[in-house]
């Protein structure tokens, strides 16, 4: 906190830029990812994704537009938190567990998956306190 209290805005400024472009890009690597293991697929396409995840939203509010799913899969944009609830339970990253021990590729998926989920929780947490101690 002291860092950034002892920044000028304009630094400020250029500080926060910076970390939301790398967390931007960090996520959409992350959901490309897990992307490619659900759908075994080199890439998916913004009207795609963007259809499959309003299929898996309970609430309308939660829907995203075609756009949205292109900004999040480029890494220009960041969901809220509950789009990525949505995106964990959606994309298995919750308690993913091999079906058949003894299959080295399903349970190498799993471990893969069980990273994933932990890197979009470890960049909203982040995400989250940034944007507390700003406020």
């Amino acid at each position: 906190m002291q860092l950034i209290d002892g920044m000028g805005g304009e630094k400020l400024d250029v500080l926060l830029n910076l970390l939301n472009m790398n967390t931007h890009k960090l996520f959409s690597a992350e959901l490309n990812k897990a992307l490619r293991l659900k759908y075994k697929s080199k890439s998916i396409s913004a009207l795609y994704f963007a259809t499959q995840f309003n299929k898996q939203c309970k609430k309308t509010s939660l829907h995203i537009s075609q756009e949205s799913a292109r900004k999040w899969l480029k890494g220009l944009s960041f969901p809220n938190q509950e789009r990525i609830m949505v995106l964990i339970l959606w994309l298995k990253l919750e308690d993913l567990q091999a079906s058949d021990a003894d299959d080295t590729s399903q349970s190498i998926i799993a471990d893969q998956a069980k990273v994933l989920k932990e890197t979009l929780i470890k960049m909203t947490t982040k995400l989250l306190e940034l944007i507390k101690t700003i406020r």
